[in-house]
C-alpha cells in the first residue's frame, strides 16, 4: 500500500510530462546533434530568432554543416506548424532545405525533410 504522499501524486498524474514534452523533445534532438561526429564536429549548436512587433519567429537548432547551414525545427507529435521554418527558408533562399523532427514517418515536401524522432542518429545521412 503506498502511504507516501509523493508516489501517490506521481502515479495520480499520468500525464506529468504532457505539459513539458516539447522541450523533451527538443533536448533529445540538441543532444543526438550534439553527439553526431562529423556531422556537428567543428560547430556548436545555434538557434534563429525574429522578432518583430507583433510577430515572433523562432528555429530550435541551426546546423553547421560543410558550405551550408541546415535549420532543424523540433516537434513532439506529428502535427505542429512550421510558420517559423518556412520563413527562414524564404529568408534565405540559399538554404537548400529544412529538416522537421517529429513522430511523423519520412517524408519531403517542397525544401522541407520530416524525420522521425527515433532517427536523429541518422541525419548524417539527409
Amino acid at each position: 500500500m503506498l502511504r507516501d504522499k509523493r508516489s501517490c501524486w506521481l502515479l495520480e498524474n499520468k500525464n506529468l510530462f504532457s505539459a513539458r514534452i516539447g522541450g523533451i523533445a527538443e533536448q533529445f534532438v540538441g543532444r543526438e546533434l550534439i553527439a553526431l561526429e562529423g556531422f556537428n564536429k567543428n560547430s556548436d549548436l545555434y538557434y534563429w530568432d525574429r522578432s518583430v512587433r507583433g510577430s515572433t519567429a523562432e528555429i530550435d537548432y541551426i546546423v553547421a554543416v560543410p558550405g551550408q547551414v541546415v535549420p532543424v525545427e523540433v516537434k513532439a507529435s506529428a502535427f505542429g506548424h512550421l510558420k517559423s521554418l518556412h520563413l527562414f527558408l524564404s529568408k534565405y533562399p540559399s538554404v537548400p532545405f529544412g529538416i522537421k523532427v517529429s513522430e511523423e514517418n519520412f517524408t519531403r515536401k517542397d525544401k522541407i525533410i520530416s524525420i522521425p524522432l527515433y532517427s536523429v542518429t541518422q541525419l548524417e545521412k539527409v
